[in-house]
């Protein structure tokens, strides 16, 4: 039955964290920073039309307490990697990057 408690406070912390998120669109990231740091926000348009001509564009989901929860980058219609990073009461402590073709690598930075 602990283990049980314990379960659902891990899920249920976990899990609804973030009451809203937002999508920003931008034209470039610094990734080799962590956590990368995106630059030049375009519109969700302009993100549109890099889509159709196949460029690169970079979407950030931010949750509404400032928290970076997500980093896509898209080239030629699809997806080229995508990071969903870790955080827990201290802040952001790793991630997880997934490649074009699903591979996914865990990274904890201490």
């Amino acid at each position: 039955m602990r283990i049980f408690i314990l379960l659902i406070l891990f899920i249920s912390v976990n899990s609804f964290g973030c009451d809203n998120a937002t999508e920003s669109f931008y034209a470039r990231a610094n990734l080799k920073v962590f956590p990368e740091k995106v630059s030049g926000e375009i519109s969700s348009e302009e993100a549109k039309q890099r889509e159709v001509n196949g460029e690169a564009y970079y979407i950030q989901l931010v949750c509404d307490s400032g928290d970076v929860l997500m980093l896509t980058k898209r080239l030629n219609g699809k997806v080229y990697f995508q990071i969903d990073y870790l955080d827990n009461a201290q802040g952001i402590y790793g991630k997880i990057t997934t490649n074009s073709e699903g591979k996914t690598t865990k990274y904890v930075h201490e």
